[in-house]
Parts: structure tokens; C-alpha cells; sequence
């Protein structure tokens, strides 16, 4: 896990190290939709409020006035979910375990950089890579090696563990 020494390496990312995953886990093959995470606001009146995390100036900032429902930009349905939090992701995947009656989780740190090194740089589907300027939609950027979607693309996932300056 983790970067080797390059030098540009951020300090969280050092030493890289080996780690052990203790059972096998499986991966969901693409990101959630706002499609699926609206049904599941409108099955359950889950709150995920009106304010988002973005990315602006190379800062992250709180803005409100913006959520999944509208992220700041344009989405559709088919889109990736955007401006949710850990608790949002967290519920989804406990309405998901509910209904589909099998457990799922987040993955840990150590599952995702896993499938991610595994997989292999995420394969643009007719060489489209580039033509959004936000999110594209789910599994337009084409499978990896494992059969995995968007991996090392699109959105950014929320992870089971929590973030730590070291390891």
C-alpha cells in the first residue's frame, strides 16, 4: 500500500508497505447512480441535506445550495452520485443489504488500492475519455482488467476506514 519514495509523493501516502487482506471481498462493478441513490431517498426519506463538499480554487469548501439532487453541475440520472457524505454512502449500502438480504459494506482503504493497482489504468470506451467535463456517466470510461468500472475515475469513492496522516 502506499507510494514508493517518488518525489512527489504526498507524506500520507509513505512508507508504502505490504498488507495482508484477510478474506476474500468482492467489488461492486460500477459507482452508485443518482438514479439508484434517488430511489433509495425515496424509499426510505433519507436526509442528505443541502450542502456539499466541492472542490474550488484547490480548496475543499462546505458550499450549501448544493447536493446530490444538485451538485453544480449537470447530471443525469445515469451520472455517478456526487455531493454525498460517509453517512450518506454508509445508509445506501445498509438499504442495499436490506433489500437485496446479503451484507454489503464499504471497502477498506487496503480493498480499494487493491482492486485499483489490480485492475489497471480504467479503459475509455471508444476512446471518450475526455469528453465530459464533469462526471460521465457510470461505466462509460470501460472496464478495467478485473471487470471493474470507473475505478480510477470519474468520482472519488467513500471508504469504510477513516483517514489517517500515517499509517
Amino acid at each position: 500500500m502506499g507510494e514508493g519514495a517518488p518525489a512527489d509523493a504526498a507524506d500520507d501516502k509513505l512508507p508504502a508497505h505490504e498488507v495482508a487482506i484477510a478474506a476474500p471481498f468482492a467489488a461492486a462493478a460500477r459507482e452508485v447512480t443518482r438514479g439508484e441513490f434517488a430511489r433509495f431517498v425515496a424509499a426510505t426519506g433519507h436526509d442528505a441535506g443541502d450542502a456539499c463538499h466541492l472542490l474550488l480554487d484547490g480548496e475543499w469548501k462546505l458550499v450549501t445550495g448544493r447536493s446530490w439532487r444538485d451538485p453544480g453541475y449537470p447530471q443525469q440520472d445515469g451520472h455517478p452520485v456526487a455531493c454525498v457524505n460517509w453517512h450518506d454512502a454508509a445508509a445506501y449500502v445498509a438499504w442495499v443489504s436490506v433489500e437485496a438480504n446479503r451484507p454489503y459494506r464499504l471497502l477498506s482503504e487496503a480493498e480499494w488500492e487493491y482492486v485499483a493497482r489490480a485492475g489497471g489504468d480504467d479503459a475509455p470506451a471508444n476512446g471518450r475519455a475526455g469528453e465530459w467535463e464533469y462526471t460521465a456517466p457510470v461505466g462509460s470510461l470501460g472496464p478495467d482488467r478485473l471487470g471493474l468500472y470507473d475505478v480510477r475515475g470519474n468520482l472519488w469513492e467513500w471508504l469504510a476506514d477513516c483517514y489517517h496522516v500515517n499509517y
